[in-house]
């Protein structure tokens, strides 16, 4: 009989939130492939700014404090929040009609919530976002996919592909110091 898979921890960056070592993992009434898009943001997020981002503890956290629906639809944009705030981290956010690009210009990064809609499909899905000299990067843009995207700009990724909208973007200032 072959052996059950044991937890992997997982490489950074976190793409691909439906595949291996994800998809499996449970999350409320959930697991992370299906309900774990705003997990894997915080994540993303904390390793862009260089701390520890134990996906496990993450995971718990939100479990006890921030889900939406037992997880069936992820968790709560206030969560993530007050997540990023508990850590001593210092969070911004614009309102839906505003200049984003010139906001991450300022920002060590930033954690996206925004709602899509393909035909009679719609939902929402959480990314994290960095600028860099050549654009913007989206991590854990599509649930089966590894790669980590990159576009001109925030405006460029609304955009394209789907019809988007931003409900939520949290700018993210407090990048670990390294002691050099």
């Amino acid at each position: 009989m072959p052996e059950k898979s044991k937890y992997v921890e997982p490489v950074y960056p976190l793409n691909g939130q439906d595949t291996e070592p994800f998809k499996g993992i449970p999350f409320g009434r959930s697991n992370l492939g299906k309900s774990g898009c705003g997990v894997l943001a915080v994540c993303n997020a904390l390793w862009i700014l260089g701390y520890d981002a134990d996906l496990q503890s993450v995971k718990k956290w939100f479990e006890k404090n921030g889900l939406v629906f037992g997880a069936v639809w992820g968790v709560r944009a206030k969560s993530v929040a007050k997540f990023l705030r508990l850590q001593g981290l210092t969070i911004w956010e614009k309102p839906r009609n505003s200049t984003y690009d010139k906001e991450l210009e300022r920002a060590d990064c930033a954690i996206l919530m925004y709602f899509w809609r393909r035909g009679k499909n719609c939902g929402g899905h959480y990314v994290t976002l960095k600028k860099t000299e050549e654009g913007v990067l989206i991590y854990n843009l599509y649930r089966n996919s590894k790669q980590t995207y990159r576009f001109a700009s925030v405006d460029e990724f609304l955009r394209k592909n789907y019809k988007k909208a931003a409900l939520r973007v949290y700018f993210i200032d407090g990048k670990k110091e390294t002691g050099e």
